[in-house]
This record gives structure tokens, sequence and C-alpha cells, in this order.
């Protein structure tokens, strides 16, 4: 269903918990469709250009607040080819309404019931 390095990427790589850039970005997508009920098309239409600039990216987070201290390894940003699959994960989730092949629903609380 995915790229095996997807996942991991979309973590910060120092505590594998908050979101790296490229899993900011799905939050992204994901949070403008739900307020716009549209895709952003600044970012497609970036994709679907012949150009290969990060600096496209890099600035979809120039007035982010940093998330890592200066001794730690910094996450990397998504390159575009991993941003064109996270915008068609992010569409085929919010716009044609299709769940992934991994999704549990829960309608008895299982989840509540089990102890750690």
């Amino acid at each position: 269903e995915h790229p095996d390095d997807i996942w991991p990427s979309l973590f910060h790589n120092a505590d594998h918990l908050h979101a790296s850039p490229a899993g900011t970005l799905l939050q992204g997508l994901i949070v403008h469709y739900t307020l716009f009920q549209e895709m952003p098309t600044g970012v497609q239409e970036w994709l679907d250009s012949p150009q290969d600039d990060i600096e496209y990216l890099k600035n979809l987070w120039s007035r982010a607040r940093m998330m890592q201290h200066a001794w730690e390894p910094p996450n990397p940003f998504p390159t575009k080819q991993v941003a064109q699959y996270l915008y068609q994960v992010a569409r085929r989730i919010m716009v044609e309404h299709e769940m992934p092949k991994t999704y549990i629903h829960y309608t008895h609380g299982e989840v509540l019931n089990n102890e750690v």
C-alpha cells in the first residue's frame, strides 16, 4: 500500500513521536482539505511542474518554529517524489474517502479494554 520507508519518515528522527517535515506536510494537506473542502492548489501546481526546486517545500516551513535541538541531526525535508506520494495519500483519503487496507474500525471499545 505504500513504500516501506514512508512510514518512519513521517516522524521526528529524535523521538519518533512528533511529526517530521514529511509528516507535517501530510497533516497540513489533511487539515487544509478539512477546512476548505479542497486540496491546496499551490502544492499541486508545484507538484505538476517540471521544476524540482526543493526551496518551495522549505518555504512552507519558513515561519514555523524549530522542533529540535541544535545537537540533533536535522529532519530532512521531503523530496518532491515523497511530497507527490503524500499529496496522493491525502487526496485518496479526503477526496475519494478511500480507507487504507490497514485501517481497523473499532465498534465495541476493543482498544479501551486492552491493558498495556
